[in-house]
């Protein structure tokens, strides 16, 4: 009796290359499965950690580990995984490959409580630079009229890291605020001055970036870059009056930014979120 053919093992021929459908079924099969190592070193990677220095972090990702994708996934167990999306601050459910949002949603819009929430949950003293704000042009300007896009983001030390630096993991608020927009400008700017006044927040650095990795960020959907910030102008320049800051800007609108501070009682919401989740002192 004749040995019927796999109807599977079909050569596909792609100039030199040749793949047979035996071989692209499984691939296909392992691709979820690569997308979690993928995923994984990516996100180490954007954090500034190379593949070597995983271990460092994560014991069980030996050297061995990291030579390719198929190598590290006996090591992404349930318990890496996890640890590893609580030690960054992203979602299980991005590594598991079943989500694109990398970050839990944040937004604050018209709800300052929401902001001061996440404040509260932040490990206490900040860091440098703990706020910052992205953007695709640090010189905001109240007469350039919208858009004028904004993306906020905290950050919060992991350990200590190479050079004297640190490792930090990252809470971005997912939503965008428009300068343009003087609604949008009048919190944001309220909320800048709180920080300042009560929580000792004294520099939002701004960093410029493109529109795409803007999108990306108020989507949660990426790590925040590692770019230079800007040299000449801070986000809590446009908070101070002239005689409080020789560089002030746009010091017209504070008396509407005290009057909203004060309508939205932003005094009180930033000093109870100078205190750790359990309310201790």
């Amino acid at each position: 009796m004749r040995k019927m053919a796999d109807p599977l093992k079909i050569d596909l021929s792609f100039g030199p290359a040749t793949l047979d459908l035996n071989t692209l079924r499984r691939w296909f099969k392992e691709a979820p499965v690569r997308t979690v190592a993928y995923r994984f070193l990516k996100v180490f990677n954007d954090h500034g950690v190379k593949n070597t220095q995983i271990q460092r972090l994560v014991p069980e990702v030996t050297l061995d580990r990291v030579t390719d994708p198929i190598a590290l996934l006996p090591a992404l167990t349930n318990d890496v995984l996890t640890r590893t999306a609580k030690t960054l601050g992203i979602e299980r459910a991005w590594l598991d490959g079943v989500q694109e949002r990398m970050y839990r949603h944040h937004g604050s819009y018209q709800n300052p409580a929401a902001f001061f929430d996440v404040v509260r949950g932040l490990e206490k003293p900040f860091v440098g630079h703990a706020l910052r704000a992205y953007c695709m042009d640090p010189n905001l300007d109240i007469r350039k009229g919208r858009p004028q896009p904004i993306v906020l983001v905290f950050a919060e030390k992991i350990c200590d890291w190479d050079d004297d630096g640190e490792l930090l993991r990252f809470i971005p608020f997912t939503e965008e605020w428009d300068w343009g927009y003087p609604k949008s400008r009048l919190q944001l700017k309220a909320t800048i001055r709180a920080c300042h006044d009560y929580l000792g927040i004294a520099v939002v650095p701004l960093y410029q970036v493109d529109r795409k990795t803007l999108k990306d960020l108020s989507e949660g959907e990426a790590v925040p870059p590692d770019v230079p910030w800007s040299r000449d102008v801070s986000l809590e320049d446009y908070v101070f009056s002239p005689d409080e800051s020789h560089v002030s800007k746009e010091s017209e609108e504070l008396e509407a930014v005290f009057s909203w501070m004060k309508r939205m009682k932003m005094e009180e919401l930033a000093k109870a979120s100078a205190h750790e989740e359990d309310g201790s002192p």
